[in-house]
């Protein structure tokens, strides 16, 4: 195959213990890796020694559509996989234009279909501590019990958690928090627990890709690492079907996750038929919520502070609710918090829309004045924040 010198060639590699896979680029990108951590407690874990390309495939991706620069995988990649970033690729440029300026073109050095479902492999699951991927958790556990079992139930033996997206790649306190939360979880479930260190999102931000639309492929990708021992991988959406629609230039939804498996390995979505405050209270029913880790302010330190928006929503829910605030969170929602909550995005607005629809609590009534109040104040809110974006891009655009 002949490849113009523009064609941006990714070369996947792995280590000879199996321990780290790496994959190295023909032009100006360095290179990306993933490294199993020694906190795993999966036995005789390793990426395989003949795990195909497609991995590398969804990781160079989002890389060479940001440059605009055809890619070719030096590796043999499933067709059906290779069908579906196709579909992508169409997808993304027509969706962001701006960020995706031309349609590339794929290839790799062997297309080869690897067969279907083995049901004799077991499955794994995403964990971050979280509300989402929690609920997931458990919603698969409780499925296995009903009768007859649901079909969406999966025999799920291993949760897997990365280092490197919502924590730096490096070792840092926080996110040994976090996996000691994820830990926990999967010994309650009776799981192993998986944990990856990769800079994949750290070399995504060099090449000014945006995390937002491209997390989920880069997600996507550490699955599929994990191919050579399980017959699929399951995470969880960030939305509900009703939100999702409303957003889908977000880097997970329907669309996207419909494009991320191959032939011989599945991923599944879910808990998209249930919204934050539903999963919030499973979770408190399930007796898991005190354990969820949300906080996204700040130093990432593992735990959550209480004062930063995301912390804010969910305590906001969990009062609509009559669930306790503490000690998940370290005080409680006073009234005076509701101004410190943004409500300038749609998505923003439409979450707190959906608190207000199921409020249940006589407890809070001057939080849920103020919560009805800044939903009436939205359009002043949103039109403040669009002329604070204008005057600063016209500042930059001077300086």
């Amino acid at each position: 195959m002949q490849l113009s010198d523009h064609t941006l060639v990714a070369t996947p590699k792995r280590s000879d213990d199996g321990q780290r896979m790496t994959l190295a680029f023909s032009h100006d990108i360095r290179p990306i890796y993933w490294e199993l951590l020694e906190e795993t407690t999966a036995a005789d874990l390793a990426f395989a020694p003949d795990l195909s390309a497609d991995f590398a495939l969804l990781a160079a991706l989002p890389m060479a559509l940001r440059r605009g620069q055809d890619l070719h995988i030096a590796g043999e990649v499933c067709p059906i996989l290779m069908g579906h970033m196709e579909d992508l690729v169409r997808y993304r440029t027509l969706l962001n234009p701006n960020e995706h300026p031309r349609v590339i073109s794929l290839s790799a050095d062997k297309l080869h279909w690897r067969g279907g479902y083995h049901p004799e492999k077991p499955h794994l699951i995403s964990l971050s501590g979280g509300v989402d991927s929690t609920h997931a958790l458990a919603t698969n556990a409780a499925r296995a019990k009903t009768d007859p079992p649901s079909a969406l139930h999966r025999p799920v033996t291993a949760g897997l958690l990365v280092r490197g997206f919502d924590y730096p790649h490096t070792p840092s306190e926080g996110f040994d928090r976090v996996a000691q939360v994820v830990q926990d979880q999967a010994t309650r479930f009776g799981m192993d627990a998986i944990f990856v260190a990769t800079n994949w999102k750290n070399v995504l931000s060099s090449q000014k890709a945006l995390w937002e639309t491209n997390y989920a492929v880069g997600l996507a990708a550490v699955h599929h690492l994990m191919a050579g021992r399980f017959a699929g991988g399951i995470y969880a959406t960030n939305h509900d079907y009703t939100d999702e629609y409303r957003m889908l230039h977000w880097g997970e939804n329907g669309i996207v996750n419909t494009m991320v498996s191959s032939a011989a390995f599945s991923i599944e979505p879910r808990s998209g038929e249930h919204s934050r405050p539903e999963k919030i209270k499973a979770l408190h029913e399930y007796g898991l919520l005190n354990d969820i880790r949300v906080c996204w302010s700040g130093p990432r330190t593992g735990q959550n502070c209480g004062s930063c928006p995301k912390c804010y929503r969910t305590m906001l829910i969990m009062r609509a609710q009559d669930i306790p605030v503490q000690p998940a969170f370290p005080k409680d929602l006073h009234w005076t918090d509701m101004v410190r909550i943004p409500c300038y995005k749609a998505i923003e607005r439409n979450a707190l829309e959906t608190t207000k629809s199921i409020w249940r609590s006589r407890s809070a009534p001057m939080i849920y004045f103020f919560l009805c109040a800044k939903l009436a104040l939205a359009p002043l809110e949103t039109a403040a924040y669009k002329a604070y974006r204008s005057l600063r891009s016209r500042s930059a655009a001077s300086s």
